[in-house]
């Protein structure tokens, strides 16, 4: 930035000072002597301002950049409501803050190039940037949250609080600093920023999330406060996340509401226990596990974020031989699993700490699908042989994870076939995929005889009246109380308690290395692609792996 003119508006004590500081030491003419220029003047008036833009211009040939950070907050230090506030303090904020950014804003970029418009600051950016593009003139907003300033100290004394201590509401739990904001602002001004126009930049210390909107709409927001931990629950800095066909199914079909942060599958680190957890979790621990994502009922409980709250005692350590990007697929799998093959809710399977009697052969309908590997590799532990579908792509893949046979699900006698493999004594069929053809498949397979029992993890119709029948859902794992598809669920301790046990069983077993995650397909832009890969879901542009993003390439 050597050589460049920069005009700054602000608090002489706070913001302008300080900003100028930074700008003097990357070599710019700011306008101390004869680098800095010092005027008093009210961005209110827009006389004042040409007049200052103008004596810069004359002084020092010619005018780079500007930041405006000039601003009030009225006599009530903005603890008054707008309907609260008398004429002349709304006059007094209106005037400086917006009409004043219009006054700045005018003599600048008609010292750098002819332009201008007006309609709300944010607006006024954005406008400002389509005009000014084609001159290779570059319009950006900073947005600071809550800055250690004079300002600020000044509002405390006037209300008798501390603002600055004991901040919750944000991921960086401390207020930002004047050379943080300052740092931006150069950055935005240098050469570096060259393809940055029109933005607004938030210095909050806020977190990002991916949030349902509306039907079909989920959006990335920057401004997310962080959850607020609940005594059962779990503070966890998140570092990957994994997409299900349940999180865009939520999204398409509209079964959150507004702000829910969506997702459910995470990898991270823990921040901080409540003090009702009972397992030995502490602060670092690599974690990762399944919450409630979209849930209508709390909006804080989603994984696509950049700190979540989890329920603590149903989430698993992380073992040490599988990374953040292999764990991050097994949350919503492991919780499923154990609902279906191994709960009374389900197939209520021997589990593999009690091992089955006998080899009894078990269908497990989708092998090939996340939900589908994790299902054969832990009936397969239980003792059980497996049979399961899969396009022929994956044959090999879910032989390789135990299963005995594999069919071709589009084969129009797959069910038949399975049937006459099994000698008609299938007994079991669990279903991961959940459509009437798929049950139509399973109830071929099954025997004719008595005793059959059919599982699936959504409510397909099932032809076979003789058939016992049971669908599970993984949220009420949670063991909390919640409402979707219109109807209220209530909390059921069973299934928290079954799968307080199961979670360990299933570490152990991965530890072990006895368990595979499945493939991972590890995709790039983080919370942003996140919207891609829920495309891609729908469009069935994948099958055989799990779409995993990492946090941290959030843009």
């Amino acid at each position: 930035m050597e050589g460049k003119v920069i005009a700054l508006t602000g608090d002489v004590d706070q913001d302008a000072l300080d900003s100028a500081t930074a700008y003097f030491n990357k070599g710019d003419s700011v306008n101390t002597n004869e680098r800095v220029m010092l005027t008093k003047l009210d961005v209110g008036d827009g006389q004042q301002v040409d007049s200052w833009i103008t004596a810069t211009v004359e002084r020092f040939g010619k005018l780079n950049g500007a930041a405006n950070c000039a601003g009030v907050i009225g006599k009530h230090h903005g603890i008054k409501a707008v309907y609260e506030l008398e004429d002349d303090q709304w006059d007094l904020i209106m005037r400086v803050n917006l009409t004043g950014m219009m006054y700045s804003l005018r003599p600048q970029l008609k010292a750098i190039r002819p332009g201008g418009s007006v309609h709300g600051i944010l607006g006024l950016v954005r406008s400002a940037a389509l005009e000014m593009g084609e001159h290779d003139v570059r319009v950006n907003a900073v947005s600071p949250g809550l800055i250690d300033t004079p300002l600020v100290k000044k509002r405390d004394a006037f209300t008798g609080t501390d603002s600055l201590a004991n901040i919750t509401e944000s991921a960086i739990k401390r207020p930002g600093t004047v050379d943080e904001t300052a740092s931006l602002l150069v950055f935005l001004l240098s050469d570096e920023a060259t393809f940055i126009t029109g933005a607004n930049y938030a210095v909050d210390g806020g977190m990002k999330a991916l949030v349902y909107q509306s039907p079909q709409k989920a959006v990335v927001v920057t401004d997310r406060a962080v959850p607020k931990l609940r005594d059962n629950y779990i503070l966890v800095k998140v570092v990957t996340i994994a997409l299900n066909p349940t999180d865009w199914k939520h999204v398409k079909y509209g079964l959150a509401k507004e702000g829910c942060i969506c997702g459910v599958d995470y990898a991270g680190v823990v921040e901080e226990v409540g003090s009702k957890v009972t397992k030995p979790f502490k602060k670092g621990d690599r974690i990762c596990g399944f919450v409630h994502g979209a849930n209508f009922s709390n909006i804080e409980d989603g994984a696509f974020a950049e700190y979540i709250v989890a329920k603590g005692d149903i989430q698993m350590k992380i073992p040490d031989n599988l990374s953040f990007e292999e764990a991050a697929t097994l949350g919503c799998g492991v919780m499923t699993v154990g609902q279906g093959l191994f709960e009374d809710i389900g197939l209520n399977l021997a589990r593999p700490s009690e091992k089955a009697g006998t080899s009894e052969p078990i269908l497990i309908y989708g092998g090939s699908s996340a939900t589908g590997s994790l299902g054969i590799q832990f009936a397969k532990a239980a003792g059980y042989t497996v049979i399961t579908t899969c396009s022929p792509k994956n044959f090999d893949f879910v032989k390789s994870l135990g299963a005995s046979a594999v069919f071709d699900y589009k084969d129009p006698e797959c069910g038949k076939k399975i049937n006459e493999f099994t000698g008609n004594k299938l007994k079991y069929a669990w279903d991961t995929i959940s459509t009437e053809e798929s049950a139509a498949i399973c109830a071929q397979g099954l025997s004719s005889g008595p005793g059959g029992h059919y599982g699936t993890i959504l409510n397909p119709k099932f032809p076979r009246e003789d058939v016992k029948y049971t669908s599970t859902l993984a949220y009420m794992a949670v063991g909390d109380a919640f409402e979707k598809f219109g109807q209220q669920f209530p909390a059921q301790d069973s299934l928290f308690e079954f799968q307080q046990g199961w979670v360990g069983e299933v570490a152990h077993l991965m530890a072990e290395g006895l368990i595979k995650v499945h493939p991972v397909s590890l995709r790039q832009g983080g919370l942003n692609g996140i919207l891609d890969g829920f495309k891609d879901m729908k469009e069935g542009k994948y099958s055989g792996e799990k779409l995993v993003y990492r946090i941290a390439d959030t843009t």
